[in-house]
């Protein structure tokens, strides 16, 4: 994919899960370094989200990352916050919310969000990955230990 494809797919994804994409950022590696620790074989998730059935179990999922995102400091007064989405490269960008969200397109396969999100001065960041049964949403604290909730 040319990075102007690229670019396109994260306006495209960003867009239609009801964020606002403000701006594409460089990745520093910030991101990816949290996405590491949210993936890592030892992790346990803060919180787990049945796959029951698979509308109810996003718009559930939905709901809880966004608990978690305002909890946890995630997204600032202004509701901003990072966005790191999967892909080669992967792509950061600066988000904000504007109503209602809906997760699916926020990973490389549509239904299956698996992203990270950061507060702007990345300090703590939220991964959401699609496990087999279940999702997951998995807490980073800069410190590098997963926190629980």
């Amino acid at each position: 994919m040319t990075a102007s494809a690229d670019r396109q797919s994260v306006t495209h994804r960003v867009s239609s899960s009801g964020l606002e994409l403000l701006e594409i950022l460089p990745d520093s590696g910030a991101l990816n370094g949290a996405w590491r620790r949210v993936i890592r074989g030892d992790v346990v998730p803060d919180l787990r989200v049945p796959d029951v059935d698979r509308a109810s179990t996003l718009e559930n999922l939905a709901a809880r990352w966004l608990e978690c995102m305002r909890r946890w400091g995630v997204a600032d007064e202004g509701e901003n916050f990072l966005i790191g989405l999967p892909g080669s490269p992967p792509e950061v960008a600066l988000a904000t919310m504007t109503g209602e969200v809906d997760l699916s397109p926020l990973g490389l396969c549509p239904g299956e969000p698996e992203f990270v999100a950061s507060n702007l001065d990345r300090t703590v960041a939220v991964g959401v990955t699609a496990e087999e049964r279940e999702f997951w949403i998995v807490r980073v604290d800069w410190d590098g230990a997963p926190a629980s909730l």
